[in-house]
């Protein structure tokens, strides 16, 4: 906490604050209250492990739950691509920026949409399909998968360099430390081509 303090320039109420201890917490004293079993931040569940697992299975659950009262309704092609846009991306889009979903729990996500869309009879039409541009001759439906994992990598780049983010003031703190003898403190005005293409492919799609 007290680094925190120091990095970000900014005072925490250390009386009711709460720490996750991550591994052997061993000799250290917080002035918080430290958990050793998970912690609820903003309705996201983080365990000691950050394996993010609880987080995958309550979003899965609240996927399904979510379809399963829209399948009961009767809904053509286009009503079944807005609720995918509308309620299931709003669900999708909070959590796995923190915690992106595991392949077992995106498989399970995209079996119940299978399941919403058609039921347990064949597909109609072709999930490439589906993805492609109304002008190409699709249904324009996003690709779940993508798209999270657009957002993530997007959020992650933001977060490193933006000059006034939290986490970019503690990135360039450790680095200093680790990098120090190599003087890239702060690498976006170093003109490193990974962070001017990381800019351009921001701006061009707006992420």
């Amino acid at each position: 906490m007290q680094v925190y303090e120091v990095v970000v320039g900014a005072k925490l109420n250390v009386s009711n604050r709460t720490c996750l201890a991550v591994d052997e917490l061993g000799d250290l004293e917080s002035p918080g209250s430290v958990s050793h079993e998970w912690v609820r931040i903003l309705r996201i569940d983080f365990d000691p492990e950050l394996s993010g697992r609880t987080v995958g299975e309550k979003t899965e659950a609240k996927v399904k739950q979510k379809l399963g009262l829209w399948h009961m309704h009767s809904l053509s092609m286009g009503g079944h691509i807005m609720i995918v846009k509308v309620v299931l991306l709003s669900v999708l889009l909070y959590t796995p920026l923190v915690f992106p979903p595991s392949k077992r729990v995106t498989h399970r996500i995209q079996r119940a949409m299978c399941i919403f869309f058609w039921g347990f009879r064949w597909e109609k039409v072709a999930w490439k399909t589906l993805y492609k541009d109304r002008r190409a001759g699709g249904r324009g439906m996003p690709d779940i998968l993508l798209f999270l994992w657009a957002k993530y990598t997007s959020l992650i780049c933001k977060l490193l360099m933006d000059a006034e983010s939290k986490t970019a003031c503690l990135v360039r703190y450790f680095a200093e430390h680790i990098l120090g003898h190599w003087a890239v403190f702060t690498p976006t005005n170093h003109g490193l081509w990974i962070y001017e293409t990381l800019n351009q492919c921001c701006r061009a799609y707006s992420l």
